[in-house]
């Protein structure tokens, strides 16, 4: 079965990146809609609060998983709240835990900026240390997937997240069926930056500019 994909754009159309909530809905109640299959497309870059952009050497990246851009999300039918989820990146990151797999993890997962943190979940993207008298040994601190998410963020990198709402939406999950005539929105609450960025100590804090959703 073959489907099209249709565009959704923020209520608000020219996106800016300080907005704490955004907002989508669907305008042609004519169309035939299959939700459990929708996506939420983000993208931007992250920045010092100056806009400059990180060296390639700061320890900062986003968290891990691209939901952990919200702190909430709202599905609403006709104006009619049906599901509200709170703790966004919690429940998504339990339920990538308990059903995405290592090979899965490591491929198609990391579209959604999935990055399971490794070692002890600090901002370390050092493999080995250098001791005393040059002897070199493995860093206990080293995160892999913090270091591979570090590698997306620096230097102004562009940063795309493919979100599949089903994973945070329990009614896309249980309901799969195709839409009529019914008006959909889906409401976004922004999280906190401390919460989204991921950070060794000695780095200032930055911010993620979203660009376009």
């Amino acid at each position: 079965i073959e489907y099209e994909y249709i565009e959704v754009q923020e209520n608000n159309v020219n996106v800016r990146h300080n907005e704490a909530y955004y907002e989508f809905f669907t305008r042609d109640l004519d169309l035939w809609l299959r939700l459990s299959r929708s996506y939420l497309i983000i993208k931007g870059h992250v920045a010092k609060d100056d806009n400059s952009y990180y060296a390639d050497g700061d320890e900062i990246a986003l968290v891990n998983n691209g939901f952990s851009l919200f702190q909430s999300i709202d599905y609403e039918i006709n104006n009619q709240l049906i599901e509200r989820v709170d703790n966004v990146p919690i429940a998504t990151t339990v339920k990538a835990l308990i059903e995405f797999s290592d090979d899965y993890s490591r491929s198609v997962a990391t579209n959604m900026f999935w990055y399971r943190d490794t070692g002890q979940g600090m901002a370390n993207s050092a493999k080995y240390n250098t001791q005393q008298g040059g002897i070199t040994e493995e860093n206990v601190a080293y995160n892999k997937s913090c270091s591979q998410r570090r590698k997306c963020c620096v230097g102004g990198k562009a940063v795309c997240t493919l979100l599949p709402l089903k994973m945070a939406i329990g009614f896309f999950n249980d309901v799969d069926k195709v839409f009529r005539g019914l008006k959909h929105t889906l409401k976004l609450k922004r999280n906190d930056v401390n919460n989204v960025i991921h950070k060794a100590a000695q780095v200032a804090l930055g911010k993620f500019v979203i660009t376009d959703m």
